[in-house]
């Protein structure tokens, strides 16, 4: 079985071909020349940086590549059984002539098909929704994107599997002297609170709000309770609402506590995530029964607090993963409260024991060589 990849929105595509690759799958990643910083595989990978191995084929998108794919990867997938993609290529993807499996990354299949505001943006939509029918399966365990399917009329594709997380290398991908340099700066708090998700703040643009807001408002509490204790705030400035979140945090007069930054390659992120006295807030905009987006994954992997809008106790959950996962549902601010406060007053034993319980807990269910046979199977049925 030949697999192709069609694209690397997210670094999905490097990491599932290297996943596949090990199982002894011939997976070739199609890798687009200009694209985002966070879409090159040394992102996430800074060893391979001017050293690309040979079963990554790098190919220059054309004007219309948001529809169509370019010759040198209609070459590619002439050589391949079957087509996996994320990101905006799925609609390129659907016209190669193979078998298309999607994986939705989330607002590839939850707002793409339905945005309508400007030309371009419709004619993707419409083309979207015509060629979305041809898709063989989308594999997601995202709630939203499952929703997605149905209203396009694909529910009976979606085999819901969770995106896994290559633990290990999560765990041993840090940059040690930037590492050295947080924890001069950090180590002396009791406290660290890191705001990780984009900065969405509008309900009613459904399909991309993160209800990052709601974290404000606990984090003023927290430090008016506690005004012996040294907390400190940490914000990513991602996301199209950040100077109104901005203006946000400087009227709860939190600025004074804060520290800013933007998206940075995994062994600097992840610097972050091993401070062992930091606990990520992420995302609460809309109550979540089975998403694990990407810094969940990592929290879990690395062993970092973590509060979300997730219901870790719901049967879909327990069905796309499995029970008792570690970390903290929070249904409101009030949620959002409890939870650091409860961080905030754990011993040092007891904030060890939570961090051994979710690294155990990302070993037996999130790792990718615990998924990947079911991967394949799913791959040689279609």
């Amino acid at each position: 079985m030949k697999i192709l990849y069609f694209g690397n929105s997210g670094n999905l595509g490097y990491q599932y071909c290297r996943w596949l690759r090990e199982s002894g799958v011939d997976a070739t990643l199609a890798l687009q020349d200009r694209h985002h910083e966070k879409s090159k595989p040394e992102w996430v990978d800074p060893a391979i940086k001017d050293n690309y191995p040979d079963w990554i084929v790098v190919f220059s998108r054309h004007s219309l590549g948001y529809l169509y794919p370019p010759e040198a990867v209609n070459r590619l997938a002439e050589r391949a059984d079957i087509v996996l993609t994320s990101g905006e290529n799925i609609l390129p993807a659907l016209v190669l002539g193979k078998p298309v499996v999607f994986i939705p990354e989330g607002s590839d299949i939850s707002r793409y098909p339905f945005e309508r505001y400007s030309l371009k943006r419709w004619l993707r939509s419409f083309v979207y929704r015509k060629r979305i029918r041809n898709v063989s399966a989308i594999l997601t365990a995202q709630d939203n994107c499952v929703e997605a399917a149905e209203a396009l009329g694909v529910g009976d594709k979606v085999i819901r599997m969770g995106i896994p997380a290559d633990v290990d290398k999560i765990r041993s991908t840090l940059d040690q002297s930037a590492f050295q340099e947080l924890r001069e700066k950090y180590d002396k708090y009791d406290l660290v609170i890191l705001a990780a998700s984009r900065k969405h703040i509008d309900p009613a643009k459904r399909e991309i709000y993160k209800g990052s807001e709601k974290i404000l408002g606990p984090m003023q509490s927290i430090l008016k309770k506690y005004p012996e204790k040294t907390i400190r705030l940490v914000f990513t400035t991602a996301g199209e609402d950040w100077p109104v979140y901005k203006e946000m945090i400087e009227k709860k007069d939190l600025t004074k506590y804060s520290d800013f930054f933007d998206f940075l390659p995994w062994p600097l992120w992840y610097g972050y995530l091993n401070l062992e006295n930091l606990i990520v807030c992420d995302e609460f905009g809309f109550i979540s029964e089975t998403c694990l987006g990407g810094i969940a994954r990592e929290a879990l992997s690395i062993g970092t607090p973590y509060v979300a809008a997730i219901d870790v106790e719901s049967e879909k959950f327990i069905g796309a993963y499995s029970s008792d996962c570690p970390i903290y549902t929070a249904f409101d601010e009030e949620d959002i409260f409890s939870w650091l406060e409860d961080y905030l007053n754990k011993s040092q034993e007891e904030r060890q024991q939570l961090k051994k319980d979710m690294r155990n807990w990302a070993d037996e269910t999130l790792d990718y060589t615990k998924s990947t046979a079911r991967l394949i199977s799913v791959l040689k049925s279609i």
